[in-house]
Parts: structure tokens; sequence; C-alpha cells
């Protein structure tokens, strides 16, 4: 997952931080563009529950909330298991979330 800018004069830059919760995630910095990139730990790839698999952590909002528009992507994979490239599948999607200047 990451959280970018949509618009405006920071564009596609980082949006926020990321913080794991526990070892689960892992928060990686891609270098030379600065953002982050949300993802799971090799503990994190482990189905513990018949119910599947969940992660958590923490985003922080941008200090300045004028700087507009926040997107998040993410992608996910769900795998049944068979350690084969059949029958799992990747989903992507996008959320926004507005700054609320009043």
């Amino acid at each position: 997952m990451t959280a970018r800018f949509l618009e405006g004069s920071r564009q596609s830059e980082q949006a926020g931080s990321f913080e794991p919760i526990d070892e689960r995630v892992k928060v990686t910095r891609a270098v030379p563009d600065d953002i982050q990139y949300a993802h799971h730990s090799s503990a994190g790839s482990r189905v513990e529950s018949s119910e599947g698999v969940a992660w958590q952590l923490v985003w922080t909002a941008p200090p300045d909330p004028s700087s507009g528009t926040v997107i998040f992507h993410v992608a996910a994979n769900a795998g049944n298991g068979d350690d084969s490239e059949f029958g799992d599948r990747i989903y992507v999607g996008a959320s926004t979330v507005s700054a609320n200047i009043e």
C-alpha cells in the first residue's frame, strides 16, 4: 500500500507516513522518490486462521491539511495455498481521502 498526494504541487509525493503495529507488517522507503510502501513481512504471510489473514498499521496524515487529496493504492494476492501458479488471484484498488479545510 502507498499513500500519495493526488493533485497539486506535491502530486505523486509521499502523503503522511505509515508505521507498523507489529512484526506482520513492514514499511519500505523507495529511493530516490522517497515513497513508503507498506507490505507484509515473512511473519505476515503465514495464515494463522481459517478466517484468512489481516494486517494493521497506523497512517499519520500529512501535517498540513491544505496539501489536498490523498490517494491510497493497494494490491493484494489471494492464494489458495497449493504452491502452484493456478487458482491465485491478484486484486488492486484505490481510495481517496480529501482534506477537510474549514
